[in-house]
């Protein structure tokens, strides 16, 4: 018999219409409910890690691999905004409804998902969410209305659910379904084949994918009929790539919505202030930009200040392009941080300058005496365009004192540099909780 995390789907029904009758679920309410010990526990595991995504954690119930695979409450709530308010959408692949929830406010929705345990948690975290239908939902599958939203959870493979014309879609496509994570299209599930079908029919919509999916195939030839229907998704789709808290999250893929239009590509960053900040090139922008103009590959001209580009930046290709905006150099090659003698702005959201304070070959002895002089006990390090640990070369560094700094790890030509640098502070995402420790 399948278990998830050890449970029976039986068991996660159970659980599912328990949460529904009860509104919520609270901490306190587990130990005097029908879970059982060991599940209460294991729900009580599951709350605490999704504290990290969720600011409601006792309206939500998962599983360990759906919590994994959620977006984040943030990132749900930036992608429900691209649909329109009282349009009928399509929620393909729902897992446990992150993306659903967010989605039904703004109006109705269907959530679809070949997996039974995924539609019970669904069914229990929509109503869990709109409290006016809380208590009277009735059997899974059927229609809930709450003041605001209706909506409708059917376990089905997606390819069996036809999509009306006027219809709206949302399609988060298995990217195990082969056991291993993949980012070629042809391996997703649903397949390719109802991608496209889906974008053609639709009225509009999004499709998540991992931050490095491309849309080549692979083992496609110029004259295979694929290729134009690869093609037909470049002339449809707007990209965009997400991140918050120093990570990439997502890849989305926009079409028949004018705030990602076809061809486009758009940044966006989650800035200190807690708001979102987007930065959107056209097809023609990225293609007449050329990465390598800009590079440096004397070391030793690294002065003034660096810069680092938020990770969706280099997940987009858009290095080049940001470098020419703000006519600066980038180290080493298109996806090497950022230089420039004189900065007057740092309201950018979508990077993170430092003050260089020198510039050395890179020496593991010479740099730990470096820092060592300078009774630095508070080290920032950040690598690109090399293979080095960054917590292994922080405990080597022995650090012992009361000042901060941050050392930049990167190739400039033949030579591989540290950049001892002071972080000013800017409008760009906060770096993650781990980026910044202190060693002594």
């Amino acid at each position: 018999m399948e278990t998830h995390d050890g449970f029976t789907a039986q068991e996660w029904k159970e659980l599912a219409r328990f949460a529904i009758e009860q509104g919520a679920f609270p901490a306190e309410r587990l130990n005097k409910s029908r879970v059982s010990p060991a599940m209460s526990r294991h729900l009580e595991h599951l709350r605490h890690r999704a504290l990290k995504k969720f600011s409601d954690p006792d309206r939500w119930l998962w599983t360990t691999k759906l919590l994994e695979q959620a977006s984040d409450e943030k990132v749900s709530n930036l992608m429900a905004t691209g649909f329109p308010v009282d349009v009928p959408v399509i929620d393909f692949c729902c897992g446990a409804g992150a993306d659903a929830v967010a989605i039904a406010r703004r109006g109705r929705l269907l959530a679809v998902d070949r997996c039974e345990v995924a539609c019970a948690l669904t069914e229990a975290n929509l109503a869990m969410h709109f409290a006016d239908s809380a208590h009277t939902v009735p059997a899974m599958g059927k229609t809930s209305v709450s003041s605001n939203s209706e909506f409708k959870v059917v376990q089905a493979d997606a390819q069996e659910i036809s999509i009306p014309t006027d219809a709206w879609v949302h399609i988060d496509p298995d990217r195990r379904a082969h056991a291993r994570r993949t980012i070629q299209v042809d391996q997703f599930q649903p397949s390719f084949d109802f991608l496209v079908s889906a974008i053609e029919k639709s009225a509009g919509g999004s499709i998540k994918l991992a931050p490095a999916t491309k849309l080549e195939m692979s083992g496609v030839r110029l004259v295979d009929p694929r290729s134009m229907a690869i093609d037909r998704i470049f002339e449809r789709v707007g990209r965009q790539f997400v991140a918050w808290g120093g990570s990439v999250r997502q890849q989305r893929w926009w079409w028949n919505v004018p705030l990602y239009s076809p061809g486009s590509t758009t940044v966006s960053v989650l800035g200190r202030s807690g708001e979102w900040h987007h930065w959107s090139a056209t097809r023609q922008e990225v293609a007449g930009c050329d990465g390598w103009s800009h590079t440096l590959d004397d070391w030793q001209a690294i002065q003034g200040f660096v810069g680092d580009a938020d990770g969706c930046v280099r997940a987009a290709g858009l290095q080049g392009l940001l470098a020419e905006k703000l006519k600066a150099s980038i180290i080493g090659n298109p996806f090497g941080f950022f230089q420039k003698n004189q900065l007057d702005d740092l309201s950018s959201p979508m990077i993170d300058w430092f003050e260089v304070i020198a510039t050395i070959a890179f020496d593991r002895k010479r740099l730990r005496s470096y820092l060592r002089d300078r009774n630095i006990g508070t080290l920032e390090i950040k690598v690109r365009n090399i293979e080095i640990d960054p917590e292994l070369l922080r405990r080597e560094m022995k650090l012992h004192g009361s000042e901060v700094a941050t050392v930049l790890v990167t190739r400039c030509g033949t030579k591989t540099v540290a950049i001892i640098a002071r972080r000013l502070l800017s409008q760009g995402s906060l770096p993650a909780p781990d980026a910044i420790a202190n060693s002594s």
